[in-house]
């Protein structure tokens, strides 16, 4: 898979390159790939206004602050696809 760095940050649709921190710890993260057509196929992330723009189905060098954010977010969205499953089960059993 392409690794790319995550300190290139889009800002009004130019490419910036941002010497990180020495103490900005660096981790590599596989972000999962789009799933269908409707869903976006980019994660945005914005930190201490800082925005970082990882493409979806890559393996990507970033800080690990970024990387907790983009992991939080999709377990998030796994708990609320869960939550639906159940509460559509709950129905189906009332009705």
């Amino acid at each position: 898979m392409a690794r790319k760095a995550a300190e290139e940050v889009v800002v009004n649709e130019e490419i910036t390159t941002e010497v990180p921190e020495k103490n900005d710890e660096k981790v590599t993260l596989a972000i999962p790939a789009v799933k269908t057509m409707d869903e976006e196929p980019n994660i945005f992330v914005g930190l201490n206004g800082k925005n970082y723009i990882v493409k979806k189905g890559t393996t990507v060098e970033m800080p690990r602050a970024v990387a907790e954010i983009i992991i939080n977010s999709i377990e998030a969205e796994q708990e609320a696809v869960e939550a639906k499953i159940s509460m559509s089960k709950v129905k189906e059993v009332l009705i």
